[in-house]
């Protein structure tokens, strides 16, 4: 059976007739572009589908994500819920997929990069050949215009390579200081002379206020509504130990000089934000923040994400 609607390969005429029906019949007052939602792969003899978010299962969506060892951080449905409206393809019975985050304007639709959000992740079995065919005209199909950082290779797309800084945490703490520049290390010696207090918050509120201070008017496509949501989303996850947030303490003035913020997940750190008062620029108190949680994690299986350098 050959129809432009709906992309069959090798598959019998009377399976195609019947996916084609039960498809049909599911949109009985949809417009004919809805039949661009579903493919089928002639290899695996699975479906690829495009699912509006009030189509997508969280449970098994989120699942999917814990059981990936592509799983990430940013593909949590809490995660998403909280910086965008989100659709997705999902392969098989959420056995793969790719949240794709959008925006509407009139009558159309854009695929975008949410803030604090660094990549839109295939989770899950990762697709062949056809599969990335199959993917990319799902999407290209549904949006005007893609802006997304994705592990995917998609054919039909103009792609280019983006850098990320990370550390594995697998070496000493010897061997993790000896790769710090050299007046990092000094500093960081230096603060044996004064030591600092670093503590845990339950909140983001302070970090968030410390960084819009010494760099929100490097960020102007912030909003205070970003901010705060990612301050609510926050709260819950550090009580599930997704997240993080230290706070670095002068003990002689006793206030707050840095604050950094984490999200974890998979056995990865990402550093979402952090910012010193003038005190703790001085003190180097950042630096020192970071060099105690790599300390602390040092030979470990865990890896550091520093969320750039073009990213």
């Amino acid at each position: 059976m050959s129809c432009s609607l709906l992309q069959i390969q090798g598959l019998s005429t009377i399976l195609a007739r019947v996916i084609f029906k039960e498809y049909l019949v599911k949109i009985q007052s949809s417009f004919a572009s809805e039949f661009k939602g579903i493919y089928i792969s002639f290899r695996k003899r699975k479906l690829f589908q495009f699912l509006r978010h009030n189509q997508i299962d969280l449970q098994a969506w989120d699942q999917m994500n814990a059981n990936s060892e592509y799983g990430s951080v940013y593909s949590w449905s809490d995660h998403l819920n909280s910086f965008c409206q989100w659709d997705a393809v999902v392969f098989g019975d959420y056995e793969g997929g790719i949240p794709l985050p959008y925006s509407r304007r009139s009558l159309f639709q854009f695929c975008f990069q949410p803030v604090f959000t660094q990549v839109c992740k295939w989770v899950g079995e990762m697709p062949d050949d056809e599969g990335l065919e199959l993917i990319s005209d799902l999407i290209k199909a549904r949006y005007s215009d893609i802006r997304i950082n994705s592990n995917l290779d998609l054919p039909g797309f103009d792609r280019r390579k983006r850098t990320n800084l990370i550390l594995p945490l697998n070496s000493s703490p010897e061997k993790l200081l000896a790769g710090f520049s050299k007046d990092l290390r000094k500093n960081i010696r230096k603060l044996k002379d004064r030591p600092l207090q670093l503590r845990n918050s339950m909140t983001a509120s302070h970090a968030i206020k410390l960084y819009r201070e010494a760099y929100g008017n490097l960020n102007p496509q912030l909003s205070t509504i970003d901010y705060q949501h990612l301050n609510d989303l926050i709260i819950p996850l550090i009580k599930q130990d997704r997240a993080e947030v230290i706070e670095v303490v002068d003990p002689d003035k006793n206030e707050i000089i840095a604050a950094i913020l984490l999200l974890k997940s998979h056995e990865r750190m990402h550093y979402i934000l952090g910012a010193p008062t003038p005190l703790g620029r001085k003190l180097n108190a950042l630096s020192y923040a970071l060099w105690m949680l790599l300390f602390k994690h040092a030979n470990s299986s865990w890896t550091f994400d520093f969320e750039g350098s073009s990213i």
